[in-house]
């Protein structure tokens, strides 16, 4: 079996298969040092590959290690950046938003892109491969402003050891360690086997404290912070803050929190996207409409936003809704039925189980309410023991 290479050295400079590259250079294997030849024919994939004869032993496991980790050095900074998408579960990183949105029957999970955690961290430019740290040696390192870096470990024939998490929890290195899979068009995609970023997850929670307090405490916020200010005893300060958490309680069925559910970040963590296969998405733009049109031969087409668009392959985009929608454990019912005449049933339709935003607010404002009615409760007790 041959052997295709995403990576060949050219003298000492590592070169991908999507770079330019020149009949004149001479390349070669990362593992073996033979001579490789480049392949960038039209109908099959890009790849460096050796001459025959060859006597290289490279395994797949040992290419997919290296590619991978290479790959994450180079896309840290690069546009792929964007695309490498990591899943976290809520529960494990941010409880206290696991449990609101477990309420309301929304996703649990938490996805962000590998760019997201480099700027929370302030990375500096200039990802290494193969970096020593102390007695370590990480697959990838990241030197960060925040923190002591970020290093990166590729998981694929073994894990990484108790003793090097250990070493990068006592030294304040973030770590991230990612179990890789080829994707399509030379990327690859990674799941998470284990991590250690709560500096990025403090950032986020903080991001989002703040931006509730903006948003459903605008009303009383500078009021409270304006009496922080005033050299008012203890009790005082108290009962003062009780007052104004009891107004927020009064007129929380007056805030204005369907806005909050509309806002994009709302958006984005309920979003779902469907795509027919092999397509590229030049932009986005809010569907209003869609029309059947007849052509001239007869034939009919399906057209959006006012007959500017054909929605095409309908039935892959169909079979991609569906699909995303099982997975995302939304809950889905098959509408089984037929036409007159009909010989034998079919699924004819579905019913979408999705969340109903005013239902959706009403638990928000419960959730809100309580959290609000407990605090006016600590207030009260502790003003009675100042009393």
């Amino acid at each position: 079996m041959s052997i295709k290479l995403d990576y060949a050295y050219a003298g000492p400079e590592l070169k991908h298969i999507s770079e330019d590259l020149s009949r004149n250079e001479t390349y070669r294997c990362p593992f073996c040092e033979e001579e490789v030849i480049y392949r960038k024919g039209e109908e099959r994939e890009h790849h460096f590959s050796h001459k025959p004869g060859s006597n290289c032993s490279a395994d797949s496991e040992t290419i997919l290690h290296f590619n991978a980790k290479n790959y994450l050095a180079d896309e840290c900074f690069g546009p792929n950046g964007y695309y490498i998408t990591l899943n976290f579960p809520l529960e494990q990183y941010i409880p206290e938003l696991y449990e609101q949105l477990a309420l309301l029957g929304l996703s649990q999970d938490f996805d962000v892109n590998l760019h997201e955690i480099l700027v929370s961290l302030r990375a500096l430019k200039g990802a290494k491969v193969e970096k020593r740290i102390g007695p370590y040696i990480a697959d990838v390192y990241c030197p960060t402003e925040v923190g002591n870096g970020l290093a990166i470990e590729v998981c694929v024939t073994h894990e990484m050891g108790e003793e090097k998490r250990s070493f990068y929890s006592s030294k304040g290195i973030s770590f991230l360690e990612l179990i890789p899979k080829k994707g399509q068009n030379k990327r690859y995609e990674f799941e998470v086997k284990s991590s250690s970023i709560d500096l990025f997850f403090k950032s986020y929670r903080e991001k989002v404290e703040k931006y509730q307090q903006e948003h459903l405490y605008s009303k009383y916020y500078l009021g409270l912070l304006a009496a922080a200010r005033e050299p008012l005893m203890e009790k005082e300060e108290l009962i003062y803050k009780q007052k104004a958490v009891q107004k927020v309680i009064n007129d929380i069925s007056n805030i204005g929190i369907d806005d909050y559910i509309k806002d994009e970040v709302f958006k984005k963590s309920t979003t779902i996207r469907a795509q027919a296969f092999n397509s590229n998405i030049f932009h986005s733009e809010p569907l209003n409409n869609v029309q059947y049109v007849k052509s001239r031969n007869g034939s009919k087409y399906l057209m959006g936003n006012d007959k500017t668009y054909f929605i095409s392959n309908e039935q892959n985009l169909l079979y991609d809704i569906l699909n995303k929608i099982v997975c995302a454990e939304v809950e889905v019912e098959a509408l089984v039925g037929g036409w007159r005449n009909s010989e034998k049933s079919s699924i004819v339709g579905f019913d979408f189980k999705l969340p109903n935003l005013s239902v959706t607010s009403e638990l928000y404002k419960y959730i809100i309410k309580q959290f609000l009615t407990d605090l006016s409760m600590k207030f009260d007790n502790k003003i009675k023991e100042l009393s």
